[in-house]
């Protein structure tokens, strides 16, 4: 009898079927890399633009003021600052026709310190509408929520949203703060 050597036309076949679906899975794979990748830079552009908002809002001259400069009492919702709320173009990489639109918004409440135990001590933070809430002419804390939107690769909606507190003390003289006042420790209501 002879001996054969060599592969059958059986096993080439069924070795190229398992190389041609491991390539299948590779480019699939490889595929869902780059809509991730294209997915985490859309979420980086959102956060630098928060990020960008946060720190325009946290930099104020003075409490208040004749309205010729950023002051604590222009933050509001929707208002101050150079970058306004709304859409804004983004370039994600070195191509120019690679832009993206966000909306940018934020939701600024005044917060009062009010003493709910009557012990004179400032111990619930409440805002305006509160029972308790006593007329005073500047908030003691502001509670900013910074929002911003935009459709992923797939047109999804997405979003992040940072909550964040302000107080008082411009960036300048913020040295100066050397003790908490009691109403820090004031619980949120």
């Amino acid at each position: 009898m002879k001996k054969v050597t060599g592969f059958s036309l059986v096993e080439v076949l069924v070795s190229t079927l398992i190389i041609m679906l491991g390539m299948t899975g590779f480019v699939s794979m490889q595929t869902e890399y780059v809509v991730a990748s294209k997915n985490l830079s859309l979420r980086y552009q959102g956060a630098v633009l928060l990020e960008e908002k946060l720190n325009e809002l946290r930099f104020f001259i003075k409490k208040e003021g004749d309205g010729s400069e950023h002051t604590y009492q222009d933050i509001k919702t929707n208002l101050g600052g150079l970058l306004v709320s709304g859409e804004h173009a983004r370039r994600l990489s070195a191509v120019v026709t690679d832009m993206h639109t966000y909306t940018l918004s934020w939701v600024v409440n005044n917060l009062y310190a009010v003493d709910d135990d009557f012990d004179g001590i400032p111990n619930l933070w409440v805002t305006s509408s509160h029972p308790l809430f006593v007329s005073e002419p500047l908030a003691h804390l502001k509670r900013i929520r910074l929002k911003v939107e935009w459709a992923d690769t797939r047109g999804e909606p997405q979003q992040l949203v940072v909550t964040t507190y302000l107080a008082p003390t411009s960036l300048q003289d913020s040295h100066r703060v050397i003790t908490r006042h009691p109403s820090s420790n004031a619980r949120l209501e």
